[in-house]
């Protein structure tokens, strides 16, 4: 493929080609980003797999038969196919069970170590801090406290989304 000029068409029949043949279409997409764009060499199809090993298992599932955590992996992933400098998760462990909240902050770990910066925002505030190195928080859409992670107190949380 070296050397090939791919137009729009080319990939968009690519892509439905290995949708049809029952590859999680998502990954897929990424893939498609990696392609393009020459993604970071720990996030391809066999870095997002090895970040996520039960996609590597599901690859062959349609989308709407993942759980809810293989599809906030595969949401992920395809990120990181892209090559982002920055990725912005949203709620992440919302409805998740507790086993898979863990397993998806442990590969976040591993993405924010190999220099990808992450926003986390999350309600499981616990959670965020001892992933993060800064502390906002937001009452009414004003930053209501803000410093090192590690530094932020319980109380001084409590008083922020409180306002207590």
């Amino acid at each position: 493929m070296a050397g090939t000029a791919l137009n729009g068409t080319d990939i968009c029949q690519r892509l439905e080609t290995l949708a049809r043949s029952g590859a999680n279409f998502d990954i897929v997409l990424g893939s498609a980003v990696e392609y393009l764009h020459h993604a970071h060499p720990d996030f391809h199809w066999t870095g997002v797999y090895e970040l996520f090993p039960v996609l590597s298992q599901k690859r062959r599932a349609y989308p709407r038969t993942l759980s809810g955590g293989e599809q906030q992996m595969t949401a992920i992933g395809r990120a990181l196919m892209a090559n982002p400098r920055l990725l912005i998760c949203d709620e992440l462990s919302l409805g998740l069970a507790p086993v898979v909240v863990k397993s998806l902050y442990e590969a976040l770990g591993r993405v924010v170590r190999k220099g990808v910066t992450a926003i986390i925002v999350e309600q499981d505030v616990a959670l965020a801090q001892g992933m993060s190195s800064s502390l906002y928080c937001f009452q009414e859409g004003r930053v209501s406290l803000r410093g090192a992670s590690a530094e932020v107190t319980r109380a001084e949380i409590t008083r922020a989304y409180f306002g207590i």
